[in-house]
């Protein structure tokens, strides 16, 4: 029997704040670095050019951050003024909230993301963090509202628009999701005698989250990033997988009519990656079998190191599953 396909969930929209999104790891939302005459700048209330205005890309280029980093600063900010239902409060008129507002201001400019406007050679003076942080509980306090029934649930309302700066290397999301977003799933054959060759019945629906570690970058990670060498020493770290290279072999098959296929080297592992990969469907699924089930030709054609891929046929027949090389 061959393996089958796993159930994929496509996935329709992107949100902003995903953290599969590449605009999400966009630096000053694509701004250049601020000069110290643009952090200088005094608000105009006339609102003319270079002029110091509010606005989000505003403050993500001048605490040198990322849109990321700016929707976890506005997370730290949604809680604090979820407290007594402070984001319903009007700041500019109610007294009694007059010192909860600079408390929260006072911890927003203490966050490390805040402080990291610190840290270059242009560097922010205290009127331009009074004015940024001041305007930027008042704009997120009038989202919450806007946003009511949403914060009311506990959750955070997934939105957000940016006007990005002509620096941007992250592409518009067209429901491909990068390589190095994407999820690795193992599914494994079942133990009961009488499924024992039978993959319809999962044992184990297991995630081996982002096989590249530090996702960091806006811009994609190559294909031959992925290493046949890395992948058995992620499979064996993760205890969860119990997997064994001695033991075991991570094969993939699309459907029931396509011929299982064997991972073992580099490009065996990237062919199934690139083949696997759907579009709007953010994982890919691998099948983790025991060496002593697979056919003597997979076994000798690994142990000579044959390039590319192994191919095998599975037919069903009375007592277990025949597999015969092409």
């Amino acid at each position: 029997m061959a393996l089958i396909s796993p159930p994929q969930v496509a996935v329709e929209k992107l949100h902003t704040d995903s953290t599969k999104n590449p605009g999400v790891y966009e630096l000053r939302a694509g701004y250049p670095a601020p000069t110290q005459a643009w952090l200088n700048a005094k608000e105009d209330y006339k609102t003319k050019a270079g002029e110091l205005t509010y606005s989000q890309e505003n403050l993500v280029r001048g605490l040198n951050i990322t849109i990321g980093e700016f929707y976890t600063l506005r997370s730290e900010a949604v809680k604090l003024l979820r407290q007594n239902l402070l984001y319903t409060k009007d700041f500019s008129k109610d007294a009694t909230v007059k010192w909860d507002r600079a408390d929260i201001e006072l911890k927003l400019k203490n966050n490390s993301l805040w402080r990291k406007s610190l840290v270059g050679p242009a560097k922010p003076r205290a009127y331009w963090h009074t004015f940024m942080v001041t305007n930027f509980v008042t704009s997120t306090a009038k989202w919450m509202e806007k946003n009511k029934e949403i914060i009311e649930k506990g959750d955070v309302p997934h939105d957000g628009r940016w006007s990005w700066g002509p620096h941007r290397e992250s592409q518009e999301w067209d429901g491909w999701f990068q390589y190095q977003h994407l999820d690795f799933c193992f599914y494994y054959k079942s133990d009961s005698e009488d499924q024992h060759n039978n993959f319809e019945e999962i044992k184990a629906h297991r995630f081996v989250p982002q096989i590249v570690n530090g996702v960091t970058s806006p811009t994609d990670i190559p294909l031959d990033y992925f290493t046949f060498k890395e992948f058995v020493k992620v499979l064996e770290e993760n205890e969860t997988l119990g997997f064994d290279a001695e033991r075991d072999l991570v094969v993939w098959g699309r459907a029931q009519e396509v011929a299982d296929q064997c991972i073992q080297d580099n490009d065996s592992l990237r062919t199934a990656i690139n083949t696997l990969r759907t579009k709007r469907v953010d994982r890919i699924a691998f099948f983790v079998v025991a060496r002593k089930e697979s056919s003597k030709e997979v076994k000798n054609s690994l142990k000579r190191k044959t390039p590319g891929l192994v191919s095998t046929q599975t037919k069903k027949r009375k007592g277990g599953v025949k597999v015969v090389s092409e």
